[in-house]
């Protein structure tokens, strides 16, 4: 019991980061075999010297040390399969030894070697090794008859009796270690079975659960979609009524301090209503309630009326604007989601003029690549704001973030109009990107790849 607690112990160290199990019953397989064999061919020794077989002596002596030095290997090194041949090899030299030299005389212990041999190789080494030593036993087999004849396949050799000790020992022993090897391949794979019938069974409560997770996040999802949407439109009806009021109140000659507290008024509804319309985007958006349009749009006159509305603005803060638009996007047509386009743009700009105090602002719009029917435009969003700190200009981009605390006390916003325009440039399977520098400026560039046609 010790010896093979220890033999299993070094094996199972030896192999554990072997990614089949059954290489590990295989080893173990081959180092109890090995241990037995070794026992069995001590014992006989002294019968061969006693009883004048010097051939049948020696050859069991080259054996034991060679089985020893099998053993060693693995319970040493992880070259199993290297052990595995040499035993196979080992077994049919013994077959054809039988052959040549007539050391036993029984010839069913020469069968008893070639069905052990098929058996070994086949669990140990597989179908193609298994092929090749099972035809090795037959040719072997073909050898014999053909130098003997039928009679002689199956006869005993007088000069070794059936009772001889030798005989029977290895006799018994073969027929011992065949179903040894069938218990083991079976136990192995009844144990294979039972264990991945367990992982199964887990398996499927594993899903079933996840399902439920699923089942519950998709309708937790589904009621903060419809909550947003509800919650959100039913803001907006007032907020309106507030902004139009404001607006009406800032007509009718309002006193100068009164004029002042109707302008933070309309300044905060505003605000609010912009929040509302950007938690509303985003709902959407994450929702996968947003798909891309594919209508036809002039490029130069959308752009033209998105600086228009954005001129003025900026004069006001007293910054510069200008648009640097290409030449070529005169008379492009394109067939996209001008709405979209114009949402990713307004966005932009509305950071920009957020965050620049002085200085100017620029948008870019060019030709990139022209293909056969599709065109790539490239869009610049650039200003002389605050900047973005290089460790910060991811964070950006994530709902309701923004580059430091006090952003939104300074600057006011809700954090979520970069990650609008990010989810809708994916939705355009696009992507924007950043360069940055504190007290310097803001670029923002993307591209969006558009079918044409001639205006």
């Amino acid at each position: 019991m010790f010896r093979i607690s220890y033999i299993d112990k070094n094996i199972t160290k030896i192999l554990a980061n072997d990614p089949d199990p059954l290489n590990m019953v295989r080893a173990r397989f081959l180092a109890h075999g090995l241990s037995a064999s070794l026992i069995v061919l001590l014992l006989t020794l002294p019968s061969f010297y006693i009883h004048e077989q010097y051939l049948l002596f020696f050859r069991s002596v080259t054996i034991i040390l060679a089985q020893a030095g099998l053993i060693w290997v693995l319970l040493k090194t992880p070259k199993w399969k290297l052990v595995a041949h040499l035993t196979c090899i080992i077994v049919a030299v013994l077959i054809w030894s039988n052959l040549f030299i007539f050391l036993q005389g029984i010839k069913i212990i020469s069968l008893q070697f070639m069905l052990l041999l098929v058996v070994m190789s086949y669990y140990l080494l597989g179908i193609k090794w298994g092929v090749f030593y099972s035809l090795l036993s037959i040719l072997f087999m073909g050898i014999n008859f053909a130098l003997y004849g039928q009679e002689a396949m199956l006869t005993i050799n007088n000069q070794i009796e059936v009772d001889n000790y030798s005989f029977l020992t290895v006799f018994v022993f073969n027929f011992l270690l065949i179903i040894y090897i069938q218990h083991h391949f079976f136990y192995a794979f009844n144990d294979t079975i039972k264990q991945l019938k367990i992982k199964q069974a887990e398996e499927k409560k594993l899903n079933e659960k996840l399902q439920e997770t699923i089942t519950v996040s998709e309708q937790l999802s589904k009621a903060k979609t419809n909550f947003l949407s509800t919650i959100s439109h039913e803001l907006r009806t007032p907020l309106n009524g507030v902004i139009g009021m404001s607006n009406l109140l800032l007509l009718d000659n309002p006193r100068k301090d009164q004029e002042e507290n109707l302008n933070i008024l309309k300044f905060s509804a505003n605000n609010l209503l912009s929040l509302i319309n950007d938690v509303l985007d985003i709902n959407k958006i994450e929702s996968g309630k947003v798909d891309i349009e594919k209508t036809p749009f002039g490029v130069y006159s959308l752009i033209h009326n998105i600086f228009a509305g954005f001129k003025n603005r900026a004069a006001a803060k007293g910054l510069g604007f200008t648009l640097d638009c290409s030449s070529e996007l005169n008379d492009l047509g394109v067939i996209g989601d001008p709405t979209r386009l114009t949402q990713i743009l307004n966005n932009l700009i509305e950071n920009a003029l957020k965050f620049t105090k002085e200085g100017k602002i620029n948008l870019t719009i060019k030709v990139k690549e022209k293909m056969d029917q599709n065109i790539r435009l490239y869009f610049c969003v650039s200003d002389t704001g605050i900047g973005i700190p290089a460790e910060k200009q991811q964070m950006v981009f994530e709902s309701f973030s923004q580059a430091s605390t006090s952003t939104t006390r300074n600057y006011g916003g809700s954090g979520l109009g970069l990650s609008i325009v990010k989810n809708l440039l994916e939705l355009h399977e696009s992507n924007i990107n950043i360069q940055s520098e504190v007290n310097v400026g803001t670029s923002f560039t993307f591209e969006i790849v558009y079918k044409t046609f001639d205006l």
